[in-house]
Formats: C-alpha cells, sequence, structure tokens
C-alpha cells in the first residue's frame, strides 16, 4: 500500500501520510516501529532531513506527561494554550504577556513540548490566523526557544495537519 501510495500521491500528500503514520507510531513518547517508519520514508519519497523534522515534531507533542510534573507546571501549560484557543478572538495583550512571562519558567523540553501543542492549535483548524501567530511570536520570543526548533515544529506539525490536500 505504501508503494502504491508513493507512485499516486502527490508530494504534499505523501508528507501528509507520512506525519499521520508517524503520529500512530508513538508509544509513550517515543517513535517505535522503526521499521514501518524507514519504510513509508522512502515509499512516500521523503528527503531524510523532512522525515526526521516530521518524527520529531510529532514525537515532541507526546512529551507532555513526562515535562510537565507538577500541578503548577500543567497549570500553566494548559493556561498557554488556552491563551493560544483565545488568540482566534481577541487576546488581551496584557493577558498573552503575562501568561507568556510566566511560560519563561518552562525548562527547555517542557518549552519545546508547549510550543507543539501550541503550533498544533494553530493548525488543527485548518485556519491561518494572524492573531494566534502574534501569541506565537510573543510565545517563542519570550520563551526564548530557538527559531530553528520552532521552524522544524511548524514544518512538522503543519505537515500532519494539512490534511485538506486529500480534498480533491
Amino acid at each position: 500500500a505504501l508503494e502504491n501510495a508513493g507512485q499516486r500521491l502527490t508530494d504534499d500528500q505523501c508528507a501528509c501520510l507520512f506525519a499521520n503514520i508517524a503520529n500512530v507510531c508513538v508509544k509513550d513518547g517515543e517513535m517505535a516501529y522503526g521499521g514501518i517508519l524507514r519504510k513509508a520514508s522512502s515509499s512516500l519519497r521523503l528527503e531524510t532531513a523532512d522525515a526526521k523534522d516530521v518524527t520529531e515534531a510529532v514525537k515532541t507533542r507526546f512529551h507532555a506527561a513526562k515535562v510537565f510534573r507538577s500541578d503548577k507546571d500543567w497549570s500553566l501549560f494548559c493556561a498557554g494554550l488556552l491563551a493560544m484557543a483565545e488568540a482566534d478572538e481577541e487576546l488581551v495583550a496584557a493577558e498573552g504577556a503575562n501568561i507568556t512571562e510566566k511560560l519563561a519558567g518552562f525548562n527547555n523540553r517542557q518549552k519545546r513540548c508547549f510550543a507543539a501543542h501550541a503550533i498544533a492549535i494553530i493548525f488543527i483548524d485548518g485556519l491561518w490566523k494572524g492573531t494566534k501567530q502574534e501569541f506565537m511570536d510573543l510565545a517563542a520570543k519570550r520563551l526564548l526557544i530557538v527559531q530553528f526548533d520552532v521552524a522544524r515544529l511548524l514544518k512538522g506539525l503543519f505537515t500532519l495537519f494539512n490534511v485538506r490536500v486529500f480534498a480533491n
């Protein structure tokens, strides 16, 4: 089926299919079934670097239980995600700034995990809104997340949720 898909699907469709295969291959926060992923990557014509970016972004979302241990961290994680979700409407700038200042206390693994979930919220409804991007930019700046990491997460998670490529 993978060989057939790789021959019939567009590049964007192959990438989305690979991301969703990777998504179901996460077990206990880590990638499992490496053979399937290697076969899927090859059959679906993904470059090695692209496949790595996608799997890393997908896997990062599953680290929440490992990196957020205290009630305080969980509460802040959820508050930050709610702020991202509310950014569709109008998030008061002071609220966003207050939340992102508190998020800055996260360690690097927590910051990456938070960013992965926040980016998923940007893409999950299929609508990219400037207000969400503004909040994400503010969060990335305040959390001191390396732009390279944000770019990899954006790329991988966009690919995962880009199911509209199958609309035709």
